[in-house]
């Protein structure tokens, strides 16, 4: 056995690797909502200080849904802005479910994982599910967060494009995906 915090990480170091970046790449969503968002504030700085001054993700997406969901729709992108925003709330889930759990070795290939907080959440214990997430599942994943960053980009320089800040950009909005499975059992 190696010498590791992570075993079952170093089993698997190419899903490791994916679960790594979708754990620290998270944050690079929450921050391209605040770009979105920054377009319906007072100043830049506006949106990154009312979000990022929240602690959780949950509270972030929602401080900046309620910078962006009036002037987005004024600027008729609300579909566009549904899909961004289920997107990240999406992406949240994922992220959680990989930073609140535990570890376990690999089984058939594939990373194994308890979401204790599943568990222990009420008043009696419940039975723990082991959770598997394949390669292809993490894939999938990985592509749904560049999915949702995309949205995001789209908005961004569409809104500054709309308000002549821009003449053109490069960026298209994505075709509407479907939302990837948390896990398989």
């Amino acid at each position: 056995m190696t010498d590791t915090i992570m075993p079952p990480f170093f089993e698997l170091p190419d899903e490791a690797a994916i679960v790594g970046r979708l754990l620290a790449g998270y944050g690079d969503l929450e921050y391209d909502m605040a770009g979105c968002a920054r377009h319906f504030t007072f100043n830049d700085n506006s949106a990154l200080r009312a979000m990022f001054r929240a602690r959780s993700e949950h509270a972030r997406i929602e401080i900046g849904d309620s910078l962006i969901r009036d002037g987005i729709a004024a600027e008729s992108l609300g579909p566009q802005y549904d899909d961004a925003l289920g997107g990240i709330r999406h992406c949240r889930k994922i992220r959680n479910q990989y930073a609140h759990c535990h570890w376990l070795n690999s089984e058939n290939g594939n990373l194994r994982f308890l979401v204790l907080e599943e568990a222990v959440a009420g008043a009696t214990m419940k039975s723990m599910t082991v959770k598997h997430a394949s390669k292809s599942l993490l894939d999938e994943q990985e592509s749904y967060f560049r999915y949702t960053q995309r949205c995001f980009w789209f908005l961004d320089h569409e809104i500054q494009r709309l308000r002549g800040k821009l003449g053109s950009h490069a960026f298209s909005m994505p075709t509407k995906r479907p939302q990837p499975i948390l896990h398989s059992l």
